[in-house]
């Protein structure tokens, strides 16, 4: 997968770009598994483990390529969200429906927004390989949007989904 065109930006490009890409399957995982400990519903509950242990999967395929190509990423340089999944990166506050929806839009439009991200960075490598690996996570972006509007047109069929957390919160507060 090294692209050997432009030398070492396109080099350089490719790992910030994996890396990003890393630190947003860890987003998204721990963003997923925030929402499986938010709901009752145990339809959903499993959903959005599936879709943290994905993420994780992801992460962990990710990361091995990476070292494959560039070594171990250094600390901090993996920290950092990328711009496409930083709206992952706060704990959702899920108390009602609602915040769950958004939750879930949320992270249907981060999905979308990564499927177009990589999708137009594989048009900038001339290695086909390079091109490949860009659009197979591009793809991923996709499968997961199902996933999500799967999820929430369970929250839309009305089913008490998050009676455990409103009860919580309304013992909070008063």
């Amino acid at each position: 997968m090294r692209e050997n065109g432009a030398g070492g930006i396109r080099h350089e490009a490719l790992r910030d770009l994996m890396d990003g890409a890393i630190r947003g399957k860890e987003l998204a995982s721990q963003f997923f598994g925030s929402l499986a400990g938010s709901v009752d519903d145990a339809q959903l509950r499993r959903c959005f483990r599936r879709l943290a242990q994905e993420e994780w999967d992801h992460r962990k395929i990710l990361l091995k390529h990476r070292r494959e190509l560039f070594g171990r990423p250094e600390g901090d340089r993996s920290r950092e969200p990328g711009h496409v999944f930083a709206a992952l990166a706060s704990r959702p506050r899920i108390v009602s429906p609602d915040d769950l929806r958004l939750a879930l839009r949320t992270a249907i439009r981060t999905e979308q927004e990564a499927h177009r991200f990589f999708h137009e960075a594989s048009r900038n490598f001339d290695d086909r390989a390079v091109k490949v690996f860009l659009r197979i996570l591009a793809e991923e972006g996709l499968a997961q949007v199902d996933h999500l509007r799967e999820a929430l047109t369970l929250v839309d069929s009305g089913s008490p989904v998050t009676r455990r957390r409103r009860g919580l919160a309304r013992a909070l507060s008063n």
